[in-house]
């Protein structure tokens, strides 16, 4: 089975616009430590925080959160 991958463009340091392939199954963490710039200790710990932060639901909402809401008839809300 091969690997899908997508065509992205993408800004360079430069602002000039680059065209990549981009596999979209492989985190940009993983991609830097199989070039070298990561270590398998730092690897290590990002995948541990994103865990953390996908556990946690921290990711960006696309519809209100109703439950932060303040409550009618509480200090602030109305009669």
């Amino acid at each position: 089975m091969g690997v899908t991958l997508i065509e992205q463009v993408i800004e360079d340091p430069m602002g000039r616009a680059q065209t990549v392939l981009v596999n979209p199954g492989e985190s940009p963490l993983s991609w830097l430590h199989a070039r070298g710039h990561v270590s398998d200790r730092q690897c290590a710990a990002g995948d541990m925080l994103r865990q953390d932060w996908e556990r946690a639901g921290l990711g960006a909402r696309v519809t209100m959160r109703w439950d932060a809401a303040p409550r009618e008839g509480g200090r602030r809300g109305g009669g």
